[in-house]
């Protein structure tokens, strides 16, 4: 692993721990993704998991949705694994 990709899950990290701090989910809901985008599904999904259990479900026509950042990460996870499974599969030729 070079020095330069040990820099991204740490920002996403801190992004998340500076939207727990700053009590601003949009922060949080930014590092949970960047996990979910770098490849790090275990690491993303129990972000996901905590962030919907601190936060709680949300109110309006969304409620039917009790855990929504964990149904939006395993959707980016899913997504990303079927992008990954097609581009390695097709030549760029």
């Amino acid at each position: 692993m070079r020095h330069s990709s040990a820099i991204v899950p740490v920002a996403a990290a801190l992004l998340l721990l500076a939207g727990f701090v700053l009590s601003w989910w949009v922060l949080s809901f930014a590092g949970v993704l960047l996990f979910a985008t770098l490849g790090s599904p275990t690491a993303a999904l129990l972000c996901a998991l905590l962030l919907d259990l601190i936060y709680g479900p949300p109110t309006g026509f969304l409620h039917v949705l009790v855990l929504p950042v964990l149904v939006c990460v395993i959707c980016v996870l899913l997504c990303r694994s079927f992008i990954t499974r097609h581009l390695r599969d097709t030549s760029i030729y």
